[in-house]
């Protein structure tokens, strides 16, 4: 096994702990702590395993698609809203709340995304890793969201299971193909564009 990706390991497996401590056992994060925390992961990834220089000459097709099918989710939703209505958003219209609730999230993306880059760069084929990778990421997509308390029966669980864990699967193995196949920067205009309107738009 290469060096780089025992050290990918021991970074997946640390966080993959903190995490899940932190979801299930007792709570250490807030918003923005789990971004100091994935600051100083990404300090010690670039560190320790570098930054590959990007290859890709698609980044700008890739975004120009992303940029399309984003507008037509957006415009198909809220088509529907018309038909089968609209409620009002459960996140506050005061504009120092909103920004309360953008600002982490602002934060968070584009060092998550540096650290995926870093991180699937290296383990390109290794399925295992890029299986574990996919997994600690959805961690740090829910860790704020979801406590073992989330958890009491078993509807509760169907709950955070189909809100809140299989998008997040989903979406996450999207970032990481997106990532090894082109570069990080698709996934920042992705994620930007389907993530902060949630707290900025007044209906959903």
């Amino acid at each position: 096994m290469k060096r780089s990706q025992k050290i990918i390991i021991g970074l997946l497996s640390f966080m993959s702990l903190v995490l899940l401590i932190n979801s299930f056992i007792t709570k250490i994060f807030s918003r923005y702590s789990i971004c100091a925390f994935i600051f100083i992961v990404l300090i010690i990834s670039y560190l320790l395993l570098g930054m590959e220089k990007e290859k890709s000459r698609y980044n700008k097709d890739i975004i120009l698609s992303l940029l399309i099918y984003i507008a037509i989710y957006y415009i198909t939703t809220y088509l529907f809203g018309l038909f089968i209505g609209f409620n009002k958003n459960v996140y506050s219209s005061n504009i120092i709340l909103i920004l309360k609730n953008i600002v982490p999230i602002i934060i968070i993306i584009p060092l998550s995304e540096l650290l995926r880059y870093i991180i699937n760069s290296k383990i390109k084929d290794n399925y295992i890793l890029l299986g574990l990778s996919i997994f600690v990421f959805t961690l740090i997509d829910t860790t704020i969201t979801i406590q073992a308390s989330s958890f009491k029966n078993f509807y509760d669980t169907l709950k955070v299971i189909g809100l809140f864990i299989l998008p997040s699967l989903s979406k996450n193995y999207l970032l990481t193909y997106l990532t090894i196949k082109v570069s990080y920067k698709p996934n920042l205009v992705y994620r930007y564009l389907m993530e902060l309107p949630r707290y900025i738009l007044p209906i959903v």
